[in-house]
């Protein structure tokens, strides 16, 4: 599904996703999102406001780019979607969480988001080159996350000249 974080156009409900008219929503700058396995509860109170929670896939790509017997990393994308098979990616043992709430008071749809996330990176300091040890490894978790927002709303009607004046201007639906 798309992130949670990615904007809506009405509420917060799955597939009703404000998506770039391009080939690729990667190509659009701004656009926050991610296509991501993932499970969301959400509420709508009244269909004005809408509260959702979301925990989702949490891959982190480490620099360990093609290096794909790294298995204590993590393992190979798959070359579905957007993972590179050529890049390691991390198996983090908590989902990302996503908060929004999201606000349509009469004129605009009106969006606020959180995300949070752990990372863990496994170290090895005692690693000499030729004879690799694990002997005082550690792991080292740090936690991240971040906030955004989301406005969007109609400026023009389409119809606003038709209604002003029906039958003087002769005025068409643009």
């Amino acid at each position: 599904m798309w992130s949670l974080v990615t904007e809506t156009k009405k509420g917060v409900d799955n597939r009703s996703e404000a998506l770039p008219m391009t080939i690729d929503p990667q190509y659009h700058v701004g656009f926050s999102w991610a296509r991501q396995y993932g499970f969301r509860v959400s509420k709508n109170f009244s269909n004005k406001f809408w509260l959702a929670i979301s925990a989702e896939n949490p891959q982190t790509t480490f620099t360990a780019h093609g290096d794909t017997d790294n298995f204590i990393v993590g393992s190979a994308g798959t070359s579905g979607g957007l993972y590179n098979p050529s890049a390691t990616y991390s198996f983090n043992y908590m989902p990302d969480f996503v908060v929004k709430a999201a606000f349509e008071p009469g004129w605009g749809h009106y969006e606020v988001f959180g995300v949070i996330s752990n990372f863990r990176d496994r170290v090895f300091p005692n690693d000499s080159g030729s004879t690799p040890s694990a002997s005082g490894a550690f792991n080292d978790v740090r936690t991240g996350g971040g906030v955004g927002a989301n406005i969007r709303g109609s400026l023009a009607n389409k119809h606003v000249f038709k209604a002003a004046c029906p039958h003087i201007c002769r005025c068409r639906n643009v």
